[in-house]
């Protein structure tokens, strides 16, 4: 369909629901207001109109991790997550050799020649992290920050957008001076680093926390008395932003609770950090490719290490919305967190993020219990009943 109106829904803004129609024509949002005859109808039948949702940190989902770097693989992390509501993706990498690395970036060069309008860029998470707080990357292929190794990487495929980096590393500035200048984001994780220094990041690019509070230090003791880390950091600078892994496993809901109140509806996105089982029924999977990941189980609804140490999510962008409204926060909030706020953080606001005339036909219909009846990816549609 080039040219429809979803009527009969309640249209999400980002400061409030109220009922309204949304025109379509050519893949862009042309009008969103009274009902206008002479369009092809959708009806929406009560459900709720949302933008898609904008994930800007997923490393796979249906069986594949994006460092399988294949067509296939792209096709079935797509397939999964659209099917939960997501409609723009920024595909994460994974601690991972260099070799496999730049496969997947000759991969989804490729992918994004053949027409992709789904996935939007790419987030390195890896490699420029502290080791000591590596979590579940391995930490065989974490290094320094490096401006010569990033840019090898960025001359090979321009649509890095986002690079994970512990700031406190050598070389971790100059880095982010490197990013800022390029408008890609810099954004801490992985870290151990003090308040201090997060506060003088800040005027290197860095301007965003990767999968808050987790993998990163909280009143660390330093010479045997306390200090404050990189989670007092991200709660005191207001021009930070954070994203949360709001599974209900990686931050319970009292947490959930305390960074909104904290940081308010603005400065927050949700993120779930999916890994390559998200969407599937099973019991073990592995963390990065199919060739070189590690070997991951699930126990506590989450992945983790054969350690248990927390290795990543298998949580779709529905369950984010669901475990928010146990946390209290209205709906509408929970919708921009995971929309507008996530297009400002990585700089498309003027094109995703809400729905508004002018802007890409991203648009979802899901029901009061977040169950996704219908994506439109630039107009696209599918339907799941």
């Amino acid at each position: 369909m080039e040219r429809f109106e979803i009527t009969g829904g309640r249209v999400i803004f980002p400061d409030g629901i109220r009922e309204a129609a949304v025109r379509v024509e050519n893949g862009k949002i042309t009008y969103v207001g009274n009902e206008i005859k002479g369009y092809e109808r959708i009806d929406a039948r009560g459900r709720y109109v949302s933008p898609g949702f904008i994930e800007m940190h997923i490393h796979g989902g249906g069986g594949y991790d994006f460092l399988d770097a294949s067509a296939e693989a792209f096709d079935a992390i797509k397939k999964a997550h659209r099917r939960h509501g997501m409609t723009c993706v920024y595909a994460t990498t994974a601690a991972s050799s260099d070799a496999e690395l730049y496969e997947f970036l000759a991969a989804f060069n490729d992918y994004k020649a053949a027409g992709d309008k789904f996935f939007e860029g790419i987030h390195l998470e890896a490699p420029y992290l502290n080791p000591e707080m590596a979590g579940a990357q391995d930490p065989a292929f974490i290094i320094a920050p490096s401006v010569e190794h990033f840019k090898g990487l960025y001359e090979a495929s321009s649509y890095i957008r986002r690079v994970t980096i512990a700031p406190e590393m050598p070389g971790a500035f100059q880095l982010g001076d490197f990013l800022a200048e390029r408008g890609i984001l810099a954004s801490v994780g992985h870290t151990k680093a003090l308040m201090d220094t997060i506060g003088e990041a800040r005027n290197h690019g860095f301007s965003h926390f990767t999968h808050f509070v987790s993998a990163m230090t909280a009143l660390p003791k330093v010479n045997g008395l306390r200090a404050a880390g990189a989670f007092e950091a991200g709660l005191y600078y207001d021009d930070m932003t954070v994203e949360l892994i709001a599974d209900g496993v990686h931050l319970p809901i009292g947490m959930l609770r305390l960074v909104y109140k904290v940081k308010g509806p603005d400065r927050i996105a949700l993120t779930t950090d999916a890994m390559s089982i998200a969407g599937l029924n099973v019991t073990e999977g592995k963390l990065g490719s199919r060739k070189h990941g590690q070997a991951v189980i699930i126990e506590d609804d989450v992945a983790k290490l054969p350690n248990h140490t927390l290795a990543g999510s298998i949580a779709t962008a529905d369950r984010l919305v669901r475990t928010m409204k146990k946390a209290d926060v209205p709906l509408h909030e929970i919708v921009r967190m995971l929309t507008l706020n996530t297009a400002r953080i990585m700089g498309i606001s003027y094109k995703k993020g809400s729905l508004e005339a002018g802007k890409d036909a991203d648009i979802i219909l899901f029901d009061d219990d977040v169950n996704v009846t219908a994506s439109f990816v630039d107009g696209e549609a599918e339907f799941y009943e």
